[in-house]
């Protein structure tokens, strides 16, 4: 599973790009009321926490969970790795994000 994550293209562009905007769209469209890719989605950021290699398919999901507005309150943030993305929208103030680290991250 983690290979086929590695290989698709959620793992090697950034979603949250003005070029990917109608594509995030219609992801937010199908995933919001399905729990299922929600959960899967939130996998995706615990997976970029424990294997380097999917840095960029969890920074498209969390940040496609930030403007989905999921709630993200009970989630550790701590030793994340975020890159070439956008926050643009989410509150972290009360998260632990000690040890993080963020390259190219919009969080205005």
């Amino acid at each position: 599973m983690i290979v086929t994550i590695i290989e698709h293209d959620i793992n090697s562009v950034n979603f949250s790009s003005q070029i990917y905007a109608e594509t995030r769209q219609y992801l937010i469209q199908k995933i919001s009321h399905d729990d299922r890719m929600i959960a899967f989605s939130k996998f995706l950021v615990n997976l970029m926490i424990i294997y380097k290699h999917c840095i960029i398919s969890g920074s498209n999901a969390l940040n496609i969970l930030v403007e989905m507005k999921v709630d993200l309150t009970k989630y550790n943030f701590k030793n994340i790795q975020i890159q070439n993305t956008s926050l643009f929208g989410g509150n972290f103030a009360k998260y632990n994000l000690s040890k993080s680290k963020f390259k190219n991250v919009n969080i205005n």
